[in-house]
């Protein structure tokens, strides 16, 4: 792709390593000193620079699902979420305690309430507290977005869930 000067490669500077093959004249965008969103902001930025695509003010993104409440001990909350296969999102969790967080397809799921394992799905976090994101769906069709308190505090756990459209 580089030799053939196509536009879709963007490079990340994430340290002061040296990659064979890519040169100082090469642009870039450095991370070192970036949050999560001010790296992805850059990033869609440079995107519609190139790819002409239309940037929203927010981030250039679509809100798709915004949730918060408390999952009780033991207990799982979930949502479906329609995706396109390449469909990319941008997923933002914040709890007060940890928890198990997964976006899985329904064939997955049903795997996961007789096996407790939840292989082959597009994302899979766990005990996590504050987490943000971005996928890239898989497949089409319906996703099970799975929040588990399995943590076993005896308390629910409250949390706010984000997600974007990339």
């Amino acid at each position: 792709m580089i030799k053939q000067r196509q536009r879709d490669i963007l490079f990340l500077r994430l340290d002061d390593a040296t990659i064979p093959g890519v040169y100082s004249i090469d642009g870039y965008i450095d991370l070192r000193n970036k949050t999560d969103d001010e790296a992805a902001a850059l990033i869609l930025q440079r995107s519609s620079q190139h790819n002409g695509a239309p940037h929203d003010h927010a981030l250039g993104r679509q809100h798709v699902v915004s949730n918060a409440g408390k999952v009780p001990d033991g207990r799982s909350e979930m949502c479906e979420l329609r995706l396109d296969k390449g469909e990319r999102i941008h997923v933002a969790l914040t709890t007060e305690r940890e928890l198990d967080f997964a976006i899985c397809t329904p064939t997955v799921y049903q795997k996961w309430r007789s096996s407790a394992k939840l292989t082959g799905s597009l994302h899979h976090a766990r005990r996590t507290k504050d987490m943000t994101v971005s996928l890239v769906a898989k497949e089409a069709g319906i996703h099970h977005l799975l929040l588990i308190n399995n943590i076993r505090r005896k308390a629910p756990i409250a949390y706010k869930l984000e997600i974007n459209q990339l």
